[in-house]
């Protein structure tokens, strides 16, 4: 009996020095954040800022496939379509905190924790981390869409939650381009097929949706204004919209009443807008999301097409993007 007992505590002793060794806990420490744990990236804000920092959330993701992601955003989903499909480690989930739609969502625990995390940029909570994607766009940053100074930014967050939390984070990019957004190429066939038959000596885009953010501050006619002031300035041109307009003309098509196209949660007809404003001659644009998606890598190599943004100059859209842009403050 006394024999079993000392090597009973023998056992003991020898897996208590295992526990306490510093390669167990690098071991223990590795099977938790690589098996267990839950990389949330999560984005609390409206279209256009999950468009600007997609491409981050996306190299992200392509960086660390050991670690597993789940992609918490409140609209514009479609843009990540190609992640979910290229990568399995990543799972994305419908945000918790309705966005000026009424779908209702079905809400877990584990999620609902986001609703409290609008303004923190990292967040430790129940074995997870959570990143906020809109704060890591607008943090330290002189302006919420520029990517070229995320790099090092990143690299050097990543760095501080290695060191708060011993986890490990991979950022290989070398070229902000890299980060630019990219979005699904969607068929527009439907829309060709429509005007083949109409005469027109160009195709001219203008947004006349307005943004949910604030930012524009016009008088409340100004869209159908800037639309009178098209068709008479461009009488043999093709006017595109995306809204509905009290104008009826020939020459006006609106892809809400023509052709169907409606505000979607997902985004898609913002890709839809941005898609076909690739196959016009000119495009106007204003200082909110849903405009602003034209900043994707296929919309800003086209050099083909002449961008008018009708506000005042505006660097990042000049020199980040490279966009082929004129600027009109009207």
């Amino acid at each position: 009996m006394f024999i079993y007992i000392t090597i009973f505590i023998k056992v003991i002793y020898f897996f208590t020095k295992i526990i306490k060794s510093k390669k167990y806990k690098e071991y223990f420490n590795y099977v938790y954040i690589n098996i267990i744990m839950f990389i949330y990236l999560h984005n609390p804000a409206h279209n256009g800022d999950v468009l600007h920092s997609s491409g981050i959330a996306k190299m992200i993701i392509k960086n660390n496939p050991d670690k597993h992601f789940k992609l918490v955003v409140t609209c514009s989903t479609m843009i990540f379509e190609d992640t979910i499909k290229q990568y399995n480690n990543v799972e994305l989930l419908t945000h918790p905190c309705e966005w000026k739609f009424s779908e209702n969502y079905n809400n877990n625990d584990g999620e609902e924790y986001i609703k409290f995390l609008h303004d923190e940029l990292i967040n430790f909570y129940n074995g997870n981390l959570y990143l906020n994607l809109w704060k890591i766009m607008t943090d330290n940053n002189s302006n919420y869409m520029d990517l070229r100074n995320r790099i090092e930014y990143l690299k050097n967050l990543f760095n501080n939650i290695k060191n708060l939390y011993n986890i490990h984070l991979n950022f290989d990019v070398d070229n902000y381009e890299e980060l630019i957004p990219e979005i699904p190429n969607l068929n527009i066939d439907f829309f060709n097929d429509y005007i083949k038959e109409k005469k027109y000596d160009k195709k001219i885009f203008f947004y006349n949706l307005n943004g949910f953010s604030g930012q524009e501050t016009r008088p409340k006619n100004f869209n159908e204004n800037f639309i009178n002031e098209l068709l008479i300035k461009n009488s043999n041109s093709l006017i595109i919209i995306p809204d509905s307009s009290n104008i009826k003309h020939l020459n006006l098509i609106s892809l809400k009443n023509d052709l169907n196209i409606d505000k979607e949660l997902s985004g898609k007809n913002l890709i839809y807008y941005a898609n076909i404003c690739n196959n016009c001659d000119d495009v106007y644009f204003k200082d909110n999301g849903g405009s602003l998606f034209i900043l994707n890598k296929r919309n800003i190599n086209n050099k083909k097409i002449n961008y008018y943004y009708l506000n005042n100059y505006n660097e990042t859209i000049k020199e980040c993007y490279k966009l082929n842009c004129n600027f009109l403050f009207i």
